[in-house]
């Protein structure tokens, strides 16, 4: 979403609903020295969007699956962890996977012979939770690199018909995934954890420093707008993500046979 767009975003905390169809949740995974980054999760509001029609999903570099309000809730979740079980299984690994402390990450019930899983104490994901120390900044920091630049070649081009749909935004996702380094990983890891005494950068280091596109592309659309690069970046820390325990959808009740029409990103217009 683009910054005239979006500043309704700004500091205020949103639990989806309307606005869930202009939305995608991403679920990142990673291991702590960097060397494997599990392929993305990907939750959107329907279960068909149209850019995805005729597409063999099982090839596409990240998982989608859908939620009414693009939550992770309690009955998505539980699907994640026997995926990963079976993979670690297939690998005859057994492995430590931390989890945020929040309803909808219930695995009540679930056989993980190879996944030992660990909840982060309440109110401390901030502190103890190595992707919150700049691995979610470093991955959002490349894809609305992305996204920026794209706009600002729909500007130049002034081809009405250029939009980025949902599947090119997840496509983008997942490359902005990859291009997140096991440097960064490791730093975040070590920073969480203090593995190691050492001076580590602070969660801003690990976001773009290159202006010039994010400059330009705002005084092309909206030179009013009084928002630099790094403070569009985080814009969208507050929007809920995980369904409140009393809020959780069942199955039945999901919006399963819509076709999303909506394009992710439409042609910026000139103000």
């Amino acid at each position: 979403m683009l910054p005239d767009r979006s500043l309704d975003f700004k500091n205020v905390k949103s639990y989806g609903g309307s606005k869930g169809r202009e939305r995608l949740t991403v679920v990142l995974c990673c291991n702590a020295n960097g060397s494997e980054k599990f392929k993305l999760w990907i939750i959107g509001k329907y279960k068909n969007p149209q850019c995805l029609n005729k597409i063999n999903r099982l090839i596409l570099p990240f998982d989608y699956t859908h939620q009414k309000n693009v939550w992770v809730d309690s009955v998505s979740f539980r699907l994640w962890p026997i995926k990963f079980q079976r993979k670690m299984a297939s690998e005859d690994r057994h492995v430590l996977l931390t989890l945020d402390n929040c309803s909808a990450h219930n695995i009540d019930g679930l056989n993980l012979l190879n996944v030992k899983i660990i909840y982060f104490p309440a109110n401390s994901t901030s502190i103890v939770q190595p992707l919150d120390q700049g691995i979610i900044a470093a991955f959002k920091s490349r894809f609305k690199t992305r996204l920026v630049r794209y706009a600002l070649l729909c500007i130049e081009s002034q081809q009405s018909n250029m939009k980025w749909n949902i599947l090119q935004a997840m496509r983008a996702m997942a490359i902005s995934w990859d291009d997140v380094t096991g440097q960064t990983i490791t730093i975040c890891f070590n920073k969480a954890w203090n593995t190691r005494t050492v001076n580590l950068p602070s969660e801003s280091s690990f976001l773009s420093q290159d202006t010039e596109d994010w400059t330009n592309l705002i005084s092309g659309i909206h030179p009013t707008i009084n928002m630099s690069f790094s403070e569009f970046i985080v814009l969208d820390n507050n929007i809920e993500i995980c369904a409140l325990e009393d809020n959780v959808e069942v199955e039945g009740e999901i919006q399963e046979d819509k076709v999303d029409n909506e394009e992710m990103i439409e042609k910026p217009s000139r103000n």
